[in-house]
């Protein structure tokens, strides 16, 4: 057990490094003005040789996630865009035998079913679902096929709409994969017409942070109060803030680290835990809320994107788990214990509220005229939300199946990828295409196994954001009502009750994909 434990770590290493090192191995550089003429001045000082005058070029183009994604919806030449996508998809694939995962997969496959073979279970697959709020590799293919029998069909309809789309503008080919993105922009602003920019002009970040609170207070009867002083901190920026029930008691507290520092933080937003409660240890939760939002500048409020708002009531999600647990024991309190396939239930639940009327009033608020976000834009956000639906649950879905089947069955990792893309997937897949080799998720991360985990918690989160739904999001005093019950459930009893008890708790029966298709559209 301790060598298959050690080989598969010196597995997941090599597979890592050779993605890392594949990804930053690619380099194109671009001449011609033409090629970077709709793209935003952001991403033009990103690939710029020169980031002080971006407009003159060169500009390089990297595998880069925060250069590629952009990249391919913003690149108008359809050549350019698929040489930039079969470099990503070949990633340390057979194409370079020095830095290829090919075998590397092959033998953590290996490895992860020998282990599961010593503890008694027929697949590295049966024995993660040992540790899952779903129980059973049945119950997940279960939950692909409901939402895969409505996804397919729509993502059909959604791509010939999207070439027919490109075509009335000039586009003379079949779509492809690397066109996509391309043209999903073009027909999304051409459809909805949000402006990105614009919208940021609704949400600067006090007025974000207060709706959201505010919210909190309504839902779940809690008071978030500032309370800087009462704690160190260790950028001028950082807020600290304390959390209060209903009875004025205090109950928790965290920091928020709202701006972005590129010398000495990474990107991205998340959550940690600073302390767990702990009534032995007389503790109370304490948590980081990190984020990465351009500072304010001279004396004007930061300013939010829609995503960044959408992220933040993520992350705070996670948050008031870890904050609002009543257990009384630190291995189980909050987001300690709690199965990975619904460990992030909470937070994608929270993303629901920024479609809702009521709380968009509460966190919008326009920095020059004071208006709230209009409802024709906030109707077009929720249609936004649904643009593609079909297509890119299908992707989900091939991706969950894909990584079960991979840790439940001795077939080649490339065979197997080309016949389940093809029940999946409408774009054909080429010769050339080996995604899987940096598909770093299932191989070398956190989720062998289990990355069905995210279109599972959002099914759930969906079926729980129903019930407030179903008792009218306009009237607030029962949404309360609703909101007392999913604090005293999944906000309270963390890991120390089984996930699907805790459902069954709080909707009176097992969860249904219902919801989640209604969301999209795709009922």
């Amino acid at each position: 057990m301790n060598n298959a434990a050690q080989k598969i770590a010196q597995e997941k290493e090599k597979f890592k490094n050779n993605v890392m090192l594949s990804t930053s191995k690619f380099k194109q550089i671009l001449y011609d003005k033409e090629h970077i003429s709709e793209m935003p001045v952001s991403l033009q000082n990103r690939m710029a040789v020169d980031s002080t005058k971006p407009e003159r070029g060169p500009w390089v183009i990297t595998l880069q996630q925060h250069v590629y994604l952009p990249f391919m919806e913003y690149c108008s030449n359809s050549e350019l865009r698929e040489n930039v996508w079969f470099a990503y998809n070949t990633r340390a694939s057979l194409k370079d035998e020095h830095l290829s995962n090919s075998a590397i997969i092959e033998e953590i496959r290996f490895q992860r079913k020998d282990q599961a073979m010593l503890l008694g279970f027929k697949s590295f697959a049966e024995m993660s679902m040992e540790t899952k709020m779903a129980g059973s590799i049945d119950n997940v293919l279960s939950m692909i096929a409901s939402l895969k029998v409505k996804s397919i069909p729509a993502a059909q309809k959604e791509l010939s709409a999207l070439q027919e789309f490109a075509i009335a503008r000039g586009f003379d080919r079949t779509l492809e994969s690397w066109d996509v993105a391309y043209w999903r922009r073009k027909q999304k602003n051409a459809t909805y017409k949000v402006d990105d920019e614009e919208l940021r002009q609704y949400f600067p970040l006090p007025k974000v942070l207060n709706g959201l609170f505010q919210l909190c207070n309504e839902l779940f009867g809690i008071k978030v109060k500032p309370a800087d002083g009462v704690a160190e901190v260790w950028d001028k920026d950082v807020q600290f803030y304390e959390v209060y029930d209903e009875n004025s008691k205090h109950i928790a507290s965290f920091y928020l680290d709202p701006y972005c520092r590129p010398s000495e933080k990474m990107s991205g937003s998340w959550v940690e835990s600073a302390r767990n409660r702990s009534d032995a240890c007389d503790s109370l939760p304490l948590a980081y809320l990190v984020c990465n939002l351009a500072p304010p500048v001279l004396n004007n409020p930061a300013l939010m994107s829609f995503e960044e708002v959408r992220i933040l009531f993520h992350e705070f999600g996670h948050a008031l788990q870890h904050m609002l647990t009543t257990m009384p024991y630190s291995d189980v309190a909050g987001l300690s214990n709690v199965e990975w396939d619904a460990i992030e239930i909470c937070s994608t639940f929270m993303e629901n509220w920024i479609y809702d009327r009521q709380t968009m009033n509460y966190i919008s608020s326009h920095v020059d005229s004071g208006a709230c976000l209009p409802d024709d834009t906030l109707e077009n956000l929720r249609k936004v939300r649904r643009h593609l639906a079909g297509y890119d649950m299908s992707k989900q879905l091939y991706l969950s199946d894909v990584d079960l089947q991979l840790y439940s069955s001795k077939e080649f990792w490339l065979d197997m990828q080309r016949r389940k893309w093809a029940e999946y997937l409408t774009l054909p897949i080429y010769k050339k295409d080996a995604h899987l080799c940096a598909f770093t998720h299932i191989f070398s991360d956190e989720y062998p196994a289990a990355y069905y985990s995210y279109k599972w918690s959002e099914m759930l989160s969906s079926d729980i954001f129903s019930a407030f739904q179903e008792v009218d999001l306009t009237d607030r005093i029962a949404v309360a009502a609703v909101g007392k019950r999913f604090r005293d459930t999944f906000l309270s009893l963390g890991g120390g009750c089984h996930p699907g008890e805790v459902f069954r708790r709080f909707r009176g029966r097992d969860p249904s994909p219902d919801a989640l298709l209604k969301t999209y559209a795709l009922h």
